[in-house]
């Protein structure tokens, strides 16, 4: 199993190798090594771990050909035809990067013997093409989003590079799998290969947690909370998010995370004179996403659609607000309103517009039975979408489709 970040942070990553533990697979993860200081997570001795180390010079390298991130969620680069034609030092320096992990990868690899390579998104699969054609072994590609599209505002070469690579080389797997169906049904489009299958990025079922009474207080005799859970930064729509809480009738905004848009966001709430009614709260453990969101009554997600990478996702914390028991909120993009529509368990909105954030809003929180009601169908849900449901079952039927029905149980030598 390859993957360019550490591994042992990433929740797909992890559930895969559960998923296939548990079923007998040998497992040995090739992933980064961490920054240095930074602890390394500890994992059961049932895989091994081989780590690329990051190249002489990392960090002055990054200096030099660092992204400028820019702080304000809307840009004039977000205009159509913006987009600069030729490629840019912090592109350079992701394309750099995948060469770079490539060759490691390979050689650390290369001699041992496998049944079957899970590349996990576009910047693995070279290694795992060439390991694959040199060891004739099986090859399944994990398509974790549309990788071409996810960078903001890259240039033209920049993309053309990355989908001209995704085009050569999914070809070379033996299967493939993403995480929701217009992602799939886009893959199959843009390279003519058949429709992958999918996988979806549900928590766990232990991750579960049902409604208590916290610390804040009973929700009958408070307004409504509203959560958005997860990353700051452009293109997540918290500026009109924010800006959204004017028209609030019964609810107040918490924003729990991190991110570069931090600062911004906190003088918007002042400048706005929201300061009674939109809180930030600390980050938390990522073994702790859904736990924590007991005490809250609606989850967030006002995702705009600025790339089609954005308009197609289906972020991780939809699920995780099912566990939670929350009604959703969420923009009217297709795979998040989908989930609503089968749920019955929220409204969508249009994330562009403040005022329609906020009629969403009120028309769940104004009337304390038809939040409860809603907050129930999301509790009903939530089995429906957890990895045992949607994850695990779809993975192990593809390994053993590549690696025959037999193969699972035979340890790889070490």
């Amino acid at each position: 199993m390859l993957v360019t970040n550490e591994g042992l942070n990433d929740p797909r990553v992890l559930r895969a190798i559960h998923t296939a533990r548990r079923a007998g697979y040998g497992v040995r993860l090739v992933c980064r090594a961490p920054f240095s200081g930074k602890p390394v997570p500890v994992m059961s001795d049932e895989i091994d771990i081989h780590r690329v180390a990051r190249p002489w010079g990392w960090s002055r390298l990054k200096q030099l050909f660092a992204r400028r991130h820019r702080t304000s969620a809307v840009e004039p680069s977000d205009r159509p035809g913006a987009r600069p034609y030729w490629i840019r030092p912090w592109e350079l320096w992701v394309l750099g990067g995948i060469a770079w992990f490539t060759l490691q990868a390979v050689a650390k690899v290369r001699r041992f013997s496998a049944g079957l390579y899970h590349a996990n998104d576009l910047d693995t699969l070279p290694a795992a093409v060439i390991l694959s054609r040199l060891n004739n072994v099986p090859l399944l590609y994990d398509a974790h989003e549309l990788f071409s599209d996810q960078f903001n505002r890259t240039s033209r070469q920049f993309s053309g590079i990355l989908f001209g690579l995704e085009r050569w080389l999914i070809r070379f797997a033996h299967k493939v799998v993403t995480v929701n169906h217009s992602i799939a049904e886009t893959l199959a489009a843009w390279h003519k290969v058949p429709v992958p299958a999918v996988v979806m990025n549900c928590p766990l079922a232990v991750e579960v947690v049902r409604p208590r009474t916290d610390r804040l207080g009973g929700f009958s005799t408070r307004p409504a909370r509203l959560i958005y859970q997860g990353i700051f930064m452009r293109d997540r729509g918290l500026e009109e998010l924010i800006r959204s809480a004017a028209w609030y009738e019964s609810a107040e905004l918490y924003l729990r995370g991190y991110g570069a848009l931090e600062g911004t966001l906190r003088a918007l709430v002042k400048a706005e004179h929201l300061q009674n009614r939109v809180y930030f709260l600390p980050p938390i453990a990522a073994d702790q996403l859904v736990e924590s969101l007991a005490g809250f009554d609606v989850g967030l997600i006002p995702y705009r659609a600025t790339s089609l990478n954005n308009r197609l996702c289906l972020p991780n914390k939809i699920f995780e607000y099912l566990q939670a028991g929350l009604a959703l909120a969420v923009s009217a993009l297709p795979e998040m309103e989908r989930v609503v529509e089968e749920t019955g368990a929220g409204e969508v909105f249009n994330p562009e517009q403040p005022r329609d954030i906020a009629r969403a809003v009120n028309a769940m929180t104004g009337n304390a039975n038809r939040l409860a009601e809603l907050k129930g169908r999301a509790r009903a849900a939530a089995q429906r979408y957890t990895w045992e449901a949607q994850g695990a079952p779809q993975l192990l039927a593809c390994y053993r489709e590549l690696t025959g029905p037999t193969f699972a149980g035979r340890r790889s030598d070490r």
